[in-house]
């Protein structure tokens, strides 16, 4: 069994309890406008360019096969049109300015990376986070990958936007321990505008994982989309209404901007400002329409 994989992170903090080990998959049904990680949207790899790295020796051009490399005024010039995104260039790239991100790994291959850090899972708590990208765009392979997890005694917790099939969700739910489920807003227009797609299944999945699982929503704090109080009071008193007992509020933040000029995109939010005391007063509103024990990450 083979998963299309962004990332392995070892010793994370923040996704779910304890030291935590997070595995990003490749794929995601959605197109959030301020996405962090738009590396991971597309369901096949992506080349990502990082023009700081880059020192101009000009190697990746000679190498890539299809000649989608060239010298510009600019630096290193990538012709999407052409790039197989075959990661010759990411081979000899001598300082990783060049990166074929999303590679195909077998669970065998896996599983050993993470239980190298099994000790620390068992010490602190933690355990292993599916995240992405969305793991419900390869949901069969997440399913068995947590359930080899808690066969040898690992946590595993599910990271997911929840636009995902009921079935599909309901057998990631299955072998999960903690569900960390992004909430983005509550109006289904509002939330196609921003995200590609209205809200319908990811609350019908919301109500899936609050019934059988422990459930953790997470609010990307954006200004001028999700911040407005009357979507975070329908937020909490959502929470409430399924009895979630923890919301935790992710404050925008530029620091993907880079990513969007690596895969030569146009990045909408530049000029949205990072939310600072925004989230503060964001928190103070879900603690005071919800039950939720509510959290600045």
């Amino acid at each position: 069994m083979f998963a299309l994989l962004n990332n392995i992170q070892r010793f994370c903090l923040h996704d779910g309890p304890g030291i935590r080990t997070t595995v990003f998959f490749q794929g995601c049904p959605l197109r959030c406008e301020w996405c962090a990680n738009p590396e991971t949207q597309n369901a096949a790899p992506v080349l990502l360019h990082n023009s700081i790295r880059c020192i101009g020796c000009g190697e990746c051009a000679a190498t890539c096969p299809g000649g989608a490399l060239k010298s510009g005024t600019n630096g290193i010039e990538v012709d999407r049109a052409r790039c197989r995104v075959c990661g010759a260039c990411a081979e000899i790239c001598p300082t990783g300015a060049m990166r074929r991100m999303g590679e195909r790994v077998s669970m065998e291959e896996l599983l050993p990376t993470l239980l190298r850090d099994a000790r620390y899972y068992v010490q602190s708590g933690g355990g292993v986070t599916l995240s992405g990208g969305e793991p419900g765009m390869q949901p069969e392979f997440a399913a068995a990958l947590m359930k080899a997890l808690r066969d040898r005694g690992v946590g595993t917790a599910l990271e997911t936007c929840g636009f995902c099939g009921a079935e599909a969700f309901e057998g990631m739910l299955e072998p999960c321990d903690t569900v960390l489920f992004d909430v983005k807003h509550t109006n289904p227009e509002v939330h196609r505008r921003g995200c590609g797609a209205d809200n319908g299944l990811i609350l019908e999945n919301l109500g899936r994982a609050a019934r059988s699982r422990e459930t953790v929503v997470r609010l990307p704090l954006i200004g001028g989309f999700n911040d407005d109080e009357q979507n975070l009071i329908a937020t909490a008193e959502l929470a409430k209404r399924l009895n979630i007992r923890r919301i935790d509020v992710l404050p925008f933040h530029r620091l993907g901007a880079s990513k969007y000029t690596g895969l030569d995109r146009a990045y909408g939010y530049a000029d949205v400002e990072p939310m600072g005391a925004g989230a503060g007063r964001a928190a103070a509103l879900l603690r005071e329409h919800s039950s939720a024990r509510v959290f600045v990450v």
